[in-house]
């Protein structure tokens, strides 16, 4: 499912909500999200990994967890 900035204009509680829904959908049925968005402190309480896109192609893929921890720094991925 592709989600484009969808906390965008809620209020508080609206993006709670929504962060709930992506989360139950994704636990229930196993699906993926590309969620684009450049609020990325509010995503990292919903996603695994970011992925960044540049000139509409995979810039680079980093754990939440490299994210957090001050490591995933930004390098290109190697064209295939």
């Amino acid at each position: 499912m592709v989600l484009d900035e969808p906390a965008n204009g809620l209020d508080s509680w609206s993006i709670v909500d929504i962060r709930t829904v992506i989360k139950d959908i994704h636990t229930q049925t196993g699906a993926t999200f590309l969620i684009s968005s450049h609020i990325l402190n509010e995503h990292d309480l919903v996603v695994t990994k970011f992925g960044f896109i540049e000139r509409g192609a995979l810039f680079t893929e980093i754990s939440r967890a490299l994210i957090n921890g001050g490591v995933g720094l930004l390098t290109r991925k190697k064209s295939a």
